[in-house]
């Protein structure tokens, strides 16, 4: 509290003070030193147990671990010892982190942007609307845009037709152009940081550290800047949750040239700047003296300590400040609600309250010194409005395992005890290899003589015998001593030295050690790229790896909060840079010059909120399975080759509405068949009818045709029985001609003359022709009835392919 201008060594101000409190130099240089001495002070802080630990695990898992280690185990000081050991760390860490690394850095993450504006969801509504309208009324819509010659409704690739493929058409269509524009600000931002880097240095911290921690923030050009700040130079407050989000101050520490701090603080005085650098002297490989102050410093170009190098501390401590507003109604008796504002009394139904929102006053402190850098309440609050009470400090970070010590464990000290027994049992085989005489053997020399071992040999001695042994394997001795006593026993014996076994035995124990380190991190064999079982099969080696992949996930799910809160923070500096002057060209250049001419007349990109999402791109685990899925589906039908396009093109960017088009489209594929399925057996259906239709009619015209031919025929042998009836009155009438000598009667005559002229064949002619006709019709219609049957008796498949064949040579 303030006690004469200074506070109590280690207390910090209270968050409650009035502004003008708040902003003196003194309070934000008391803060500083509470952070300070509460943080990097003492050697029972968690700053220094952190970074002791810290330093351990970057020492391990760049596989350099240290032999005094193993020394202090082995119960040697290093000075006096009997063990023969030539020590070279094992990497045995830099394999395992580099496999937790390189699948965080094998998934891709996409910046998704939503803005939350009225104008924009009303935007969205309207045109989710205009859709369904369409869904339930266009085929009438159709007509009257037709009938009238107006288009009435933008043309639609897509109508839905039912509720389900609406909603899934409202969650796929494209963004609004506001937050395509910022999503590509926000891809702009990362890129010109160097992201990948930042992304591989953090995920290397969470895993040698278990914390993770980025800065986004504008520089002196007013460009925003995006840096990854290594975990052991954070300072920060005590807090449960993982990402730091109510922790009363955040900061970390910088060492700096006093070139470098002079060029970003230039209203510092020289002499604060000299002081800090005596302060330092002998640190941090500076000299350990330096010359007296003089006035010259101030406008020098140069000056001796320039390069000397000194601590800085920037930090950021959440306040609460008083935000008066005006609530009432004016002259006119309209309702007002005015912020910032007071009122001066004229107006008796006006009235001035006042409420408390949170804030961030930023500070600089030269450790140690009693000049402030930088003391005052942030220029760019990172939060989407002014009256929204949630602030966010320029700090990003995520601690995987959090229970309010401050401590993390992170995946190498999980390690780290494994690898030292690993260790040691290594040094332990180095130890028996080296301790251990090779395979010898022992000769009795009172129980050899000089044997004579014949021509081309001679007399031997016992290095002799030694040198048959060892080429021939053959011994020859005297069973009896120099003195006539029998010596009973071999003179030259082997001695074996059992090395295999004490081998075994740390193998066993390395072997041991390494399957605990997968167990801690949930690595199996599959996914270390260890020799596995060439009999497991493809679908089990997949579900190991989706099991590890499962282990690990908290390790991604860390990264991919911390790149959130960044992503967070940039999208706001964004939002604070279109609305700034003197960046506003900058960002407005880089969208292009139709996009500027569009931000000049939409002002909804800069007035809008966004909610910014991290939509996180397939792994090759996930690729493989939904990869079968599309392969399954397409084989059984239930997709066709552009379904499975879009759904890839989905999976680029989002897993969860890849999938979602996928279940989507099989449904409907499968709906499609079933339907195609009815139509088809209606067709068949109504095809038989048509064909028993025709039978009918055939049979009906064939009955007709019948009775014309029994017609004809009648009316043949009536024409026949006529003719026979006048042949024979003609011949009767010739007969009775030739007995009487008379002339034939007139009707006779006319009959002769009737078939003189012809007219009797002719008929007969047309008669003939007619039933010929009629016979060659019966043989037709039999044979299309005989035909129609056989197709009748056929599949319907052979039906189907019959009638598609005319089509298909039209075609």
């Amino acid at each position: 509290m303030v006690d004469n201008g200074t506070y109590t060594r280690g207390q910090f101000p209270s968050p409650l003070l009035p502004r003008k409190e708040m902003d003196k130099p003194e309070t934000g240089r008391a803060v500083g030193s509470a952070i300070y001495q509460t943080s990097v002070l003492g050697s029972n802080s968690y700053y220094f147990i952190r970074n002791q630990q810290f330093a351990e695990n970057r020492v391990f898992g760049a596989g350099k671990q240290p032999f005094q280690t193993y020394l202090d185990l082995l119960g040697t000081d290093g000075k006096v010892s009997y063990l023969n050991l030539d020590f070279h760390p094992r990497p045995i860490a830099p394999k395992f982190r580099d496999i937790l690394i390189n699948d965080i850095m094998s998934r891709m993450e996409n910046v998704d942007c939503t803005g939350l504006s009225l104008e924009i969801q009303k935007r969205k509504d309207m045109k989710k609307t205009e859709m369904a309208f369409q869904m339930e009324h266009g085929d009438y819509l159709q007509q009257i845009q037709q009938s009238a010659g107006v288009q009435l409704a933008q043309k639609q690739d897509f109508i839905p037709e039912n509720e389900e493929e609406l909603e899934l058409w409202d969650n796929l269509k494209p963004k609004e152009k506001e937050e395509q524009l910022m999503e590509w600000g926000i891809d702009f931002i990362l890129y010109n940081n160097d992201w990948n880097s930042i992304k591989k240095e953090v995920t290397g911290d969470l895993v040698d550290t278990g914390l993770g921690a980025t800065q986004t923030y504008f520089d002196g050009r007013k460009r925003i800047r995006v840096k990854r700040v290594r975990p052991e130079y954070m300072v920060y407050g005590t807090t449960n949750t993982l990402n730091f989000r109510n922790v009363a101050y955040i900061g970390h520490l910088e060492r700096l040239s006093i070139t470098d701090v002079r060029s970003m603080y230039p209203n510092t005085p020289e002499k604060d700047l000299y002081r800090a650098a005596y302060q330092n002297r002998g640190l941090y490989a500076n000299p350990d003296q330096l010359t007296d102050f003089i006035q010259d410093f101030e406008i020098a170009y140069t000056r001796p300590y320039d390069s000397w190098l000194i601590d800085v501390m920037f930090y950021e401590y959440k306040v609460m400040k008083t935000i008066n507003y005006v609530k009432g109604k004016d002259n006119n008796d309209n309702p007002i609600f005015d912020l910032n504002r007071k009122t001066d009394g004229s107006n008796p139904n006006k009235k001035t309250f006042q409420f408390q929102i949170p804030t961030i006053y930023k500070g600089a402190w030269m450790i140690g010194s009693d000049t402030m850098l930088a003391w005052g309440e942030m220029e760019n609050l990172i939060r989407s409005r002014e009256d929204v009470e949630d602030v966010k400090f320029s700090y990003s970070l995520y601690m995987l395992n959090n229970n309010g010590d401050m401590l993390p464990t992170s995946p190498m000290e999980m390690m780290r005890s494994s690898i030292v027994q690993m260790d040691l049992a290594i040094l332990r085989m180095q130890n028996v290899i080296a301790s251990t005489p090779p395979n010898g053997m022992k000769m009795d020399l009172d129980a050899i003589t000089e044997l004579d071992l014949g021509k081309g040999i001679g007399k031997v001695g016992p290095l002799k015998l030694r040198e048959l042994w060892m080429q021939t394997g053959d011994v020859y001795y005297s069973s009896s001593k120099i003195s006539g006593d029998n010596a009973n026993r071999s003179p030259i014996e082997q001695n074996m030295n059992e090395l295999g076994d004490k081998l075994k035995q740390y193998i066993e124990v390395y072997n041991f050690e390494l399957n605990c380190i997968r167990d801690y991190l949930g690595i199996n064999e599959v996914k270390d790229g260890s020799q596995v079982n060439p009999r497991i099969g493809l679908g089990v080696m997949q579900g190991q790896q989706a099991a590890s992949n499962l282990a690990t996930a908290h390790i991604y799910g860390g990264w991919v909060s911390l790149m959130t809160d960044t992503c967070e923070a940039a999208a706001i500096l964004f939002w604070d840079a279109l609305n700034t002057p003197e960046t506003n060209d900058m960002y407005i250049r880089l969208l292009g010059k139709q996009n500027a001419d569009f931000l000049l007349y939409n002002k909804e990109l800069t007035r809008s909120n966004y909610l910014t999402k991290i939509s996180v791109n397939m792994s090759t685990q996930d690729r493989m399975w939904l990869n079968q899925q599309i392969e399954v589906a397409l084989a059984q039908g239930k997709l066709q080759l552009e379904d499975a396009l879009m759904v890839n093109k989905y999976a680029a960017f989002n897993i969860e509405y890849a999938i979602r088009y996928l279940s989507f489209m099989e449904k409907k594929r499968t709906q499609m068949a079933q339907r195609q399925q009815m139509q088809l057996a209606q067709q068949q259906q109504q095809a038989t009818q048509s064909q028993a239709d025709s039978l009918m009619q055939q049979k009906q015209q064939a009955e007709i045709d019948k009775d014309k031919r029994d017609a004809a025929k009648i009316e043949k042998e009536a024409i026949n029985d006529h003719k026979l009836l006048i042949q024979q009155l003609i011949n009767a009438a010739l007969l009775e001609q030739q007995k009487t000598g008379q002339p034939l009667p007139d009707y006779v005559q006319l009959a002769i003359n009737e078939q003189l002229k012809g007219k009797v064949l002719e008929q007969e002619a047309q008669i003939e022709a007619l039933t010929d006709a009629l016979e060659i019709h019966d043989l037709q219609m039999t044979q299309n009835i005989i035909q129609q049957q056989s197709q009748q008796s056929q599949s319907p498949e052979a039906v189907n392919q019959q009638q598609q064949a005319p089509g298909q040579q039209a075609a």
